[in-house]
């Protein structure tokens, strides 16, 4: 039997080649630990141990990991100069990686990778990001403009646009299991999610500004602040058009949020005076419009602008409630989000 020109098309999309059994075939393609492939129903765990799998090999080849092979009775597998370089980048690691295709198995893998060598693991992601299956795929959802799609939808859309039939057997597709090792995807039994990793935030929000047309300037701070909490799902045209009504009708609530608190950060209490002599905040959307997040001031905080980043950029979550406000950890550090009586008697209320 020959290799088929094309016939890693089909598994690009389809089929488990489980990545942790991509790292390993790395080591034992370059080490000639096989004897042939087979395409699953191994019965006997000695004869996994000795062959490869097909569907695996094939992927690879997609990949540009493994130079195309010729199937004949004896087997004889090659690597790509990429394969060479990641396999004396991953002959230090002595162990093997889980080759299931579960969502934690998959999380494991990452863990691992990073825990041995971060520059790695920032390696392979740059260079499966670039890769046809995944670069084909975030182009699907791209041109779509979308961010989030139901599964046998994306699988079925998707399949007709790369010429098969069915993008998706019983279990989750190769790439999709590749762009999720790479953080730039969650699922779910329903649903696939790309993250914001690699979706274009900024063209998010141009395109909220253009649907938003005359009723933004650039040097608007408040609709600044609306924009800079849009969630990337507003790529999706329905979210898109719920962020724009949001940021027009919104600004009323804002501004008397800011005077409510003299234009002082809840968090830290700080303030500085503008040009125009007013004391300087912004509003903070603590669940983020397009994720569902509330357009009132029981979604609303006001802060500096370092409180402002810190909630975009670090770790936080908030727990309890006191007289005084909201407790959270943010960035390491225990802090009170303090709450004018008539604010907290809104969060209170929810």
């Amino acid at each position: 039997m020959r290799y088929r020109k094309g016939l890693e098309l089909k598994y690009f999309y389809s089929g488990p080649a489980p990545i942790g059994r991509v790292l390993n075939y790395i080591k034992r393609i370059k080490k000639h630990r096989y004897r042939s492939l087979y395409r699953g129903g191994v019965k006997r765990p000695r004869d996994y141990r000795k062959n490869l799998d097909q569907w695996t090999v094939f992927f690879m080849v997609g990949l540009r990991l493994v130079r195309k092979p010729v199937l004949s009775s004896k087997l004889s597998l090659h690597l790509t100069e990429k394969g060479e370089y990641f396999y004396r980048r991953l002959l230090p690691y002595g162990a093997r990686f889980p080759e299931g295709t579960s969502d934690t198995t998959v999380a494991d893998v990452r863990r691992r990778l990073e825990r041995f060598d971060r520059t790695l693991y920032d390696e392979l992601k740059d260079y499966f990001l670039r890769s046809p299956p995944v670069s084909r795929i975030l182009t699907f959802f791209r041109d779509k403009r979308i961010t989030r799609l139901e599964r046998t939808t994306f699988y079925s859309k998707f399949g007709r646009k790369v010429g098969i039939k069915r993008a998706g057997f019983n279990r989750l597709p190769s790439s999709l299991q590749l762009l999720e090792f790479c953080g730039g995807l969650t699922r779910s039994k329903r649903q696939i999610t790309l993250t914001e990793a690699v979706v274009d935030k900024a063209e998010v929000v141009r395109q909220v500004k253009e649907k938003l047309g005359g009723g933004i300037d650039s040097d608007d701070s408040l609709s600044s602040d609306f924009l800079g909490d849009v969630s990337v799902h507003a790529a999706d045209p329905g979210v898109r058009k719920l962020v724009v009504r949001i940021v027009r009708r919104n600004k009323r609530a804002a501004n008397k949020l800011k005077k409510l608190y003299n234009g002082r950060c809840q968090v830290c209490r700080m303030t500085f005076k503008t040009k125009h002599g007013e004391n300087y905040a912004e509003i903070h959307h603590l669940k983020p419009i397009g994720e569902e997040g509330s357009d009132r001031p029981s979604n609303m905080v006001v802060v500096c602008p370092t409180c402002h980043r810190k909630f975009h950029y670090s770790e936080w979550k908030k727990f309890g409630r006191n007289s005084k406000g909201i407790p959270i950890r943010m960035a390491g550090a225990i802090q009170l989000i303090r709450f004018v009586p008539a604010h907290l008697k809104i969060f209170e209320g929810q």
